[in-house]
């Protein structure tokens, strides 16, 4: 007994299925190393400022990757059937 991973794959209704792209997990290593950096920089600074900045915007990456590929899913799913309800 234990706690299940997270669902690798979606399934519709008539057995299709999407696998999860996992885009944090593929981004894990950019984001590590650019907390490292930020850590590493003397609070107040231009430099912490601006570690500060890749960082939030590698975040974001990964929140619209997420995001366009829920759309894309969606907009797929809407195209390809008369009724979604």
């Amino acid at each position: 007994m234990g706690l299940k991973p997270p669902p690798s794959r979606g399934t519709f209704s008539d057995g299709q299925t999407v696998e999860n792209p996992r885009h944090l997990r593929k981004s894990e290593k950019a984001l590590k190393s650019l907390n490292r950096r930020l850590s590493k920089t003397q609070k107040g600074s231009k430099n912490r400022e601006a570690a500060s900045n890749r960082l939030s915007r590698k975040h974001l990456k990964v929140i619209r990757q997420r995001q366009d590929f829920a759309v894309k899913k969606t907009l797929c799913v809407i195209q390809s059937n008369d009724l979604v309800a």
